[in-house]
């Protein structure tokens, strides 16, 4: 090539490279939609118009799936699910420390997962079956499981996948699981912990944790165009009218500045409670949130966090316990001794309201 025409096509690559530059610092100043699939992790519109292109938010995609049972709705996640929780994550600010990839030890995990769907209830599992496209399997999510709703033309959101972490559950039986999870929001260093138990000890293997935080997902996705709450977080766009939502009123309430629970005037700390990336609170918070948490109608702590959790966890401890006829009891440690324990609240008065609206919801008799 002679040099002029070195010169040429080195000047069109440095034109071409300083337009895709221009292009992004434009999009990102003005929040322009991504022109060449660039957005900052706090242009969250631009973020979300990229998650809305995914192949894996679209309806259509899987409807390949929707003909079989739900047993055999669980897959690897591909490069377009990968792509898609990276801008989940740099969408909710956890891009840094949760870099989601492929799952690597599918196989055995597969086939506990299989378990875990085949024991559920077979009515439940018919309400399910119209909602829940796949279950996918990826690592390094940042959470144990997340559920994303799929995108229909015409329609609100009808139906999800969930996506199953396997790095975070792989080696934890069910009790190990609930345990290491209700002490993220806490600093591990005092004399404090929360151990949990959600199985016997004859049960207490890996297929129990995957049911139960299944069943958690699965609260996710039949709430979804329902009256249970609106689209997760739409709120950001359209302010909820409460009144439509029997469910959120009976713990929230939403300002000016998002949703606020009804208890917060004598539960401050609920704000400050983050699970999976957090310990903001200290570790001798530990007995004053729980404390706090038996004055008010949440059923455990992280459904405190949102409304959308709040339905969730009300959802499995429900079926977990009620349903199912499996155990739930959270206890307080200090050191080796146990200084306060915690009973499903379906087994008191505080619950009440949400327990007649689930009864509703799954069309229960008075025999449950």
């Amino acid at each position: 090539m002679k040099e002029a025409d070195v010169m040429k096509t080195t000047g069109i690559m440095k034109m071409a490279m300083m337009m895709v530059i221009w292009s992004m610092n434009i999009s990102q100043a003005l929040a322009l939609p991504p022109i060449f699939g660039f957005c900052r992790d706090s242009d969250k519109d631009c973020l979300q118009e990229l998650m809305d292109r995914s192949p894996t938010k679209s309806k259509r995609h899987w409807r390949k799936f929707a003909q079989k049972n739900l047993e055999d709705r669980i897959i690897a996640a591909d490069g377009d699910g990968v792509k898609l929780l990276q801008l989940l994550n740099r969408f909710y600010g956890d891009s840094v420390r949760a870099i989601p990839s492929p799952a690597e030890r599918v196989n055995p995990f597969l086939n506990d997962v299989r378990k875990a769907m085949t024991d559920i209830p077979p009515a439940l599992k018919a309400k399910i079956k119209k909602k829940l496209m796949a279950i996918v399997l990826a690592e390094k999510t940042g959470s144990t499981a997340t559920t994303i709703d799929l995108l229909h033309s015409g329609s609100s959101p009808d139906a999800a996948v969930i996506f199953l972490d396997v790095g975070a559950l792989y080696d934890k039986t069910a009790n190990q699981w609930a345990s290491w999870k209700e002490n993220t929001p806490f600093a591990t260093d005092g004399a404090y912990k929360v151990k949990m138990t959600i199985a016997e000890p004859s049960y207490d293997n890996r297929i129990q944790a995957i049911q139960y935080i299944l069943l958690h997902e699965i609260g996710h996705v039949l709430a979804l165009n329902t009256s249970i709450h609106p689209l997760w977080f739409s709120e950001k766009k359209s302010p909820p009218q409460m009144a439509d939502y029997p469910f959120m009123k009976l713990s929230w309430n939403y300002t000016n500045v998002g949703y606020q629970s009804l208890f917060d005037q004598n539960f401050p700390l609920r704000k400050d409670v983050r699970y999976y990336f957090g310990k903001d609170l200290p570790n001798e918070a530990i007995p004053k949130a729980y404390a706090n948490l038996v004055k008010t109608n949440f059923v455990t702590l992280y459904g405190a966090t949102s409304p959308y959790e709040d339905w969730a966890e009300v959802f499995v401890t429900y079926v977990h316990t009620k349903v199912m006829n499996k155990v739930f009891r959270l206890e307080i440690m200090q050191g080796d001794q146990v200084i306060q324990t915690l009973p499903v609240c379906w087994e008191n008065d505080r619950c009440q309201g949400k327990d007649q609206i689930l009864r509703e919801f799954l069309g229960l008799g008075d025999e449950l």
